[in-house]
């Protein structure tokens, strides 16, 4: 009797056990927000939603690293699931619907790899059902007409990193952080660009050598760069004091441009006499040749006298 019912148990455990899919929709916390709602309407009926990462090549990513887009993992919520109770292919509409599929490492304003389209299963029969709620999606949706196409891919689940337990609280503080670090870069790269139009404003290119100019960018950069830290770093009277500093190596920087000027003038002129100075040499080969014709000249005439 014992064993009839454990036997009834086993049977009975293997009917509902959970099936798993991986999906990667953009934003993982907007994805389990997408499912959250459908659940609550009454539209699906699911075992759990969990946050991770997959599809990348290193072991035990976090969110720091897969935002800077470090270890090729895509930003994921595994879904469990029972077939006899929710079938996979109502997950899949939920899906498809639930963000853009066509869109290549992005979704609206989020972009980079992490935030790619992607569905991750486990076995032929998820693989079998998920294509074929890709065909059932095309048929009835008009975003394909004519241009877009599908950028999801659909791969065998290889592993899933739960994403840390206090996702909600750290995510804020690192997209702060990145946030910041990305400003700090285009604040140089502008600083650059002014740098390269000043510089290059009233310059004449058949007076002014190319290694001068890369020269001057190299020093103007590095400069910038330097300056762009100090100000961030250093309070009100500080940032005072480097803008001195920074006129002060503006003016040397010019006098040493007006140096290099001056030199290239003068290599010019250089240039120039040793042209005329071959142009004389020449004039001079050229007469003593003459010289040479007449005197030769003569002496046939004395000899035909004589």
């Amino acid at each position: 009797m014992v064993y009839k019912l454990l036997a009834v148990l086993v049977c009975c455990a293997a009917a509902v056990a959970a099936d798993e899919v991986v999906l990667g929709m953009g934003c993982f916390f907007k994805a389990k927000k997408t499912f959250q709602e459908a659940e609550d309407s009454g539209k699906l009926k699911l075992g759990s939603i969990e946050q991770g990462y997959a599809g990348g090549f290193f072991k035990k990513p976090d969110y720091r690293s897969v935002m800077k887009g470090k270890t090729g993992h895509a930003e994921v919520i595994k879904i469990t699931y029972t077939e006899a109770d929710q079938p996979l292919r109502g997950i899949m509409s939920v899906f498809w619907h639930g963000h853009d599929p066509t869109s290549m490492h992005a979704q609206g304003d989020e972009i980079g790899s992490q935030y790619r389209s992607l569905v991750l299963y486990n076995t032929s029969a998820q693989n079998e059902t998920i294509f074929a709620s890709l065909e059932g999606f095309l048929a009835e949706s008009e975003l394909l007409e004519g241009k877009a196409k599908i950028q999801t891919e659909v791969l065998p689940l290889e592993v899933f990193w739960p994403a840390e337990s206090n996702i909600s609280t750290i995510a804020p503080i690192v997209d702060a952080e990145i946030k910041q670090e990305h400003d700090t870069y285009v604040k140089h790269i502008k600083a650059e660009r002014k740098g390269l139009d000043r510089l290059t404003a009233n310059l004449d290119p058949n007076v002014v050598s190319k290694r001068h100019l890369d020269k001057s960018f190299k020093k103007h950069f590095s400069r910038a760069a330097e300056n762009e830290d100090s100000e961030s770093d250093s309070s009100a009277d500080a940032k005072k004091g480097s803008e001195s500093s920074e006129d002060k190596e503006e003016e040397k920087e010019e006098k040493d441009e007006k140096k290099e000027e001056k030199k290239d003038e003068k290599d010019e002129k250089d240039e120039k006499k040793d042209e005329k100075k071959e142009e004389k040499d020449e004039e001079k080969e050229e007469a003593s040749g003459k010289d040479d014709k007449e005197t030769v000249k003569v002496e046939e005439k004395d000899i035909d006298e004589v």
